[in-house]
Formats: structure tokens, sequence, C-alpha cells
């Protein structure tokens, strides 16, 4: 298999692809060699190489290297495509990106077996140059990978009618894993009491994913609750806003945000929380699409408060888990967190539902059986 994504320029997205080596496939990776993170990085990330996975990283540069649906490689891909002569092609971008386009273009002549990845779950309309892109897509591509049944219901009334797999994301259980060493190594580095209840947030912080609602709910639960604790791990335009707002709720000593952590640290950091919370919110044009920051969580263990919006109550739902609030709603939010402190978790039970359900080795199967049945 031959994969093209940006995605891959962070090495812990190779973790799939070495658990597919690990079942005897080889497999390819074409990245962007200067993709810039827009809101978390000014410069290029570098390329790096996931412990254990083999298989060739073929860097090439890219224009529009700052924005996911623009970016196309700069250079043709056939002589790419004719060198590694693959079975299969798997575009992990979506149908409306110029580089998917890009790549159906270039890979058609040399299998037929393309598909493409799809997270999109508000069915939206573009501009005619890229709904011209996404119908070539849908027409010449053999297989669309949906991370959910959202999704699915998107492609098919978008006109996509070849075949679907819906395969969700997935965690590399030998990566995240309970660690009570990562627990007192974290709390340590992060000056938080080993004995403290942490609450934790992991991801991006924009407006979307709802940090400051979880700020707010703390502040509720500090009147309530003296041993408690808030870790928000992450980076993005709103960090200055949120640390003022700590600032002005009296919450300095009981808030540590972490702007550095690399992903492939995550799992330290997941083991510092005894609770996870995804308050994300629902905006004019996007909803939470998976929450994939759910199933790290509980690979190590810990289980999470999230949101109504889009995906996140089915992700907790596979997982076993029942705390959801209305999107928006603070009073509810602190609720959960109220009743998390109370209750007692099972780290162990935790991890085997999340490894059964989203185990990236489950998650690679699925993913060869799909490509299979178009080659």
């Amino acid at each position: 298999m031959l994969v093209v994504s940006h995605a891959c320029v962070t090495d812990i997205n190779q973790q799939i692809y070495l658990e597919m080596e690990k079942m005897g496939h080889h497999v390819d990776i074409i990245v962007p060699s200067n993709f810039v993170a827009t809101g978390l990085a000014n410069k290029p990330i570098k390329v790096k190489r996931w412990p254990g996975f083999n298989g060739r990283i073929i860097e090439i540069p890219t224009i529009f290297n700052k924005s996911i649906p623009l970016h196309f490689y700069k250079k043709s891909l056939k002589k790419v495509f004719a060198d590694s002569n693959p079975d299969a092609i798997y575009v992990a971008e979506e149908p409306y990106s110029i580089s998917c386009y890009q790549v159906l273009k270039s890979a058609l002549s040399h299998t037929t077996a393309v598909g493409f990845y799809s997270a999109q779950n508000i069915q939206k309309e573009y501009p005619f140059l890229f709904k011209k892109m996404e119908k070539y897509v849908y027409k010449n591509a053999a297989l669309a990978v949906s991370i959910s049944a959202d999704v699915t219901s998107v492609l098919r009334n978008k006109g996509y009618k070849n075949n679907i797999c819906e395969i969700p994301l997935g965690v590399d259980e030998q990566h995240f894993q309970i660690s009570q060493k990562w627990r007192k190594e974290a709390r340590k580095d992060a000056g938080i009491p080993e004995n403290a209840f942490v609450i934790g947030f992991a991801g991006r912080l924009v407006q979307e994913k709802g940090i400051d609602l979880l700020i707010k709910a703390f502040q509720y639960n500090t009147k309530k609750i003296q041993n408690i604790h808030l870790l928000i791990v992450g980076r993005g335009p709103l960090i200055s806003t949120m640390k003022e707002k700590v600032m002005d709720y009296g919450l300095k000593e009981k808030v540590t945000f972490k702007v550095d952590a690399i992903h492939s640290e995550m799992p330290k950091w997941f083991n510092c929380m005894d609770v996870h919370v995804l308050p994300s919110k629902t905006m004019t044009n996007w909803r939470e699409q998976f929450g994939r920051v759910l199933i790290e969580a509980a690979a190590c263990g810990v289980p999470s408060i999230g949101s109504s919006s889009g995906e996140i109550p089915f992700v907790l739902e596979k997982l076993g888990m029942k705390a959801v609030f209305p999107e928006g709603n603070i009073e509810e939010l602190a609720k959960e967190l109220e009743l998390a402190y109370q209750s007692i978790s099972h780290p162990e039970n935790i991890r085997d539902i999340a490894i059964s359900q989203f185990g990236n080795r489950r998650i690679a199967n699925k993913l060869i059986h799909a490509f299979q049945s178009v080659v």
C-alpha cells in the first residue's frame, strides 16, 4: 500500500501503518516536506519516523503548505507510483481537497484500487472548482474510508456511489498505557500534588473545543471541592485569553497549562489525569468529528466526560461511558465533574474496552480488508 498523508509528518500518525507491516504488508508513505500546522507552529514540521515503522517515507514539497484542503505536491506523483508499483493507494485526505484530486489523477493509470478518507460530518457546498474536484474523486475512487455513520450519510447524500467502509480512528495499545511511573512524573513536572484530583483537557485551544466552558465549570467546583486541579495540555490562538480567565477567576494555583507537550508524550499527561474532559461546541460549519483524545485517554485507563457535540456521545457509548452533558451547559458540566470526583474508576476495565473497540491492530486489519475488497 502507498499512503499519501499530510498527518503522517507527525510520527505518531504512522502507528497504524506499523500495525499493517506486522500483518505482513508493505507500506510506503508520501508526506509534505514543508507542512505548517497553522495555529500551532510558524515553521514547517520536521518529518519524523515512528519507531519500528520500516516503510519508505517519501518527502515532497507542497504548494499552499499551511492549508490542509489547499496543499498539493510540487512535482508529479506518477514516477513515485511507478517506482512503488502499489496494489492499493490510500489518500488520507478529504475528497474535496486539492491533494486528493491530484493523487487520483496520477494514480489511476497504476491501480484502480484508490481510496480516500473522510471525517466531514456536515454537508457543505464548496466553490465551483472544489465541487468539480470532489465529483471527480467520487466518480473514480474505489473506496471511501468513513469514520462514522454521519460521515457516510454525507458522502451518500453528495453523490458518492462506490464502496464505503466505516472505520473509526484508532489508538496504539503499545504507546498509550496505564503507568503509575508516568503519573508521578507528570505531576512532579507540572507541580501538581500527588493526592490532587486532576481534571484534564487535551487538544487545541480554539473556540470550538469549549475550553472556556471547562474553566468556568471548574471554578464552580472549586467552591465545593478543595483538592482538585485542572491540567490543560495544548496550545492554540486562545492560550492568552484562557490564561487571563484563569487569573480573573482567581484560579492561578489550581490550573496548570502545558503548552509545550508533543503528541508522542501524551500518554504521560493522560496518566496524570483522574478524568478527562472534551467540552466541544458545535459551530456553524463544524461539529466534533470523532474526538480521538477520548480513546487515547481510555487506553491510559482514564474516563472521560464529553459534550453532546457530533460523534462524542457515540464514542463514549462504545467506551462504556455515560458522562455526556448538553453542549454549552456549564452547570451540567460542573455536575458531571462533581460526579466524577465522587466515583471510583476502574482503569484496567476502561483500557480493555478501549483496546477491544479502537486498538490500532483491529483498525489496521479493517483497513486492509477494505482495500483487499477493491484490489
